[in-house]
């Protein structure tokens, strides 16, 4: 059920978007979830399709309508549904000093805890943890564990602090 709607449209009457309340289930006294939805008008076409979805309980669904795709611990951002055979998400950033990340923090005096980053002036992948660089790809496709220096004799690179190992079955 629409609760009400913002809609944005040309002169001649074309929807081109609109921003829409959308009652959730039945209404009572005690209950009155609701959805907020966003609406574009694909390229050829005329009529306005969802795109963007934000829930009652606060989940951001973009490019599909349900939660149940996707876990219900991991369910505040879900990209996409089941039927979609590519999705993503691009970082873009300064092709020179530019770095793209995905941050994992434990709260305000523990930021930052755990990273996925791309640095783009060395075409570098860098994965943190507890704080501390672990492991590294760098541009040639070479792998530092526990370090930043890799051995360019190798493709992979190993500092030990006493406890590293590798098990290889």
């Amino acid at each position: 059920e629409s609760l009400g709607q913002i809609l944005f449209a040309s002169n001649d009457g074309y929807r081109g978007a609109v921003i829409e309340g959308v009652a959730d289930g039945a209404w009572s006294g005690s209950s009155s979830d609701a959805s907020l939805v966003f609406k574009t008008t694909p390229d050829n076409a005329t009529v306005p399709t969802e795109k963007l979805r934000i829930t009652s309980g606060g989940s951001v669904l973009i490019d599909t309508t349900v939660t149940t795709e996707a876990s219900g611990d991991f369910d505040d951002l879900i990209i996409g549904s089941t039927s979609d055979t590519a999705k993503g998400i691009s970082i873009v950033g300064s092709t020179t000093g530019g770095v793209g990340s995905l941050t994992f923090t434990d709260g305000a005096s523990y930021k930052n805890q755990g990273i996925i980053q791309y640095r783009h002036a060395d075409d570098s992948m860098r994965f943190t943890t507890a704080q501390y660089e672990r492991l590294r790809i760098n541009n040639d496709g070479n792998v530092g564990i526990g370090t930043d220096t890799m051995d360019s004799s190798t493709n992979l690179s190993i500092t030990d602090t006493g406890s590293a190992r590798i098990y290889m079955k």
